[in-house]
């Protein structure tokens, strides 16, 4: 129960100071997608060539997991 109490507490605080994109963010950045791609952003330039912010609906569906 206490670990609990813990993980909500500091979701509360994720919350106060930082945005829903910006969390999402810190979250996926460090994931591995695929071969030594690291997070989003990189996959984006390396699999479509563009930004992630350029990337579409579909093609980040295509992402691997």
């Amino acid at each position: 129960m206490e670990v609990r109490i813990q993980e909500a507490l500091v979701a509360m605080w994720l919350e106060w100071r930082l945005s829903k994109d910006e969390i999402l963010k810190v979250y996926l950045n460090p994931v591995q997608i695929g071969r030594g791609i690291f997070g989003v952003s990189e996959a984006a330039q390396s699999y479509f060539h563009k930004q992630v912010q350029d990337i579409e609906l579909g093609e980040s569906a295509c992402l691997p997991a």
